[in-house]
């Protein structure tokens, strides 16, 4: 059964989505099979991994809305093997007019119903969240079993985990095995003496909740994504490769127990 994490910051342009696209595609040349789920407002997701735009008939906005609507019918093939997507559209941010969690609260856990019955077809669910805690960060986090914190290594990125810790916190009580799989740190740019200091606040602020892994400041990353590619697409000698295969490993040996091994067999999202 797929490990459902979302990725959360209330504080924007962290990378969250950049992190997302490049992950999955280290995780597929694993062996993984991975979903995911666009549930930002802004559907960058959507647009740099969806293979083919014009196909998209049906987003993650009807799949929350129709109670009857087959999570199939919504799940597109991105342009990385073995990885797919549930994409997003602006429209969903009628959910939060349209749904009233408070006298129907079992709309809160539609999501997690919907793709508990896909789980099995997959290795790991990301879902990608827009900055801000609302109805859609609630339904994601009650239907995710992990959660990252992507930061940047600023102050303001730390008032960012504070929020997220005390959001997490009130939901614990609806989803008791919702659990942080770490704070991590992107764009991070080892040459500046100010990036440096603020990582060994971080690592006295936070300790072992850092991840071990820390995806540094890379313009071909940016200029992949530009270009509708992952990292490993635009430039398979980057050092940002490497970067997120070593993300890759900590997620499986966090999620698994066990390290990642690269398979002898393509994987299969239909058997």
């Amino acid at each position: 059964m797929a490990t459902t994490i979302s990725f959360i910051n209330v504080k924007g342009g962290v990378g969250k989505t950049t992190i997302i696209l490049n992950l999955a595609h280290a995780l597929q040349q694993l062996g993984k099979r991975i979903l995911l789920i666009d549930m930002d407002l802004q559907q960058n997701l959507s647009d740099k991994m969806v293979a083919h735009p014009n196909s998209v008939k049906l987003t993650v906005y009807d799949l929350l809305r129709q109670d009857e609507l087959a999570v199939d019918t919504c799940i597109y093939d991105t342009h990385v093997e073995g990885v797919q997507i549930i994409p997003s559209e602006l429209e969903i941010v009628r959910i939060k007019n349209e749904f009233d969690s408070a006298s129907k609260p079992e709309t809160l856990f539609r999501l997690r119903d919907k793709i508990e019955t896909v789980k099995s077809r997959y290795d790991y669910i990301f879902i990608d969240l827009h900055p801000d805690v609302d109805l859609l960060t609630t339904m994601a986090l009650i239907a995710s079993d992990k959660y990252v914190i992507p930061i940047k290594s600023d102050a303001d990125s730390i008032k960012g985990v504070k929020i997220v810790d005390e959001y997490v916190g009130q939901l614990f009580r609806i989803n008791k095995y919702l659990k942080e799989l770490g704070i991590l740190i992107t764009d991070y740019d080892k040459r500046t003496a100010l990036a440096k200091h603020l990582l060994e606040g971080m690592e006295k602020l936070v300790g072992e909740r850092l991840m071990k892994s820390i995806i540094g400041r890379n313009v071909a990353i940016t200029a992949a994504a530009v270009e509708r590619k992952t990292i490993f697409q635009y430039d398979s000698r980057q050092s940002g490769c490497q970067a997120f295969r070593t993300l890759a490993q900590e997620i499986i040996q966090k999620c698994e127990g066990v390290e990642g091994v690269t398979p002898n067999k393509k994987v299969n999202l239909h058997g």
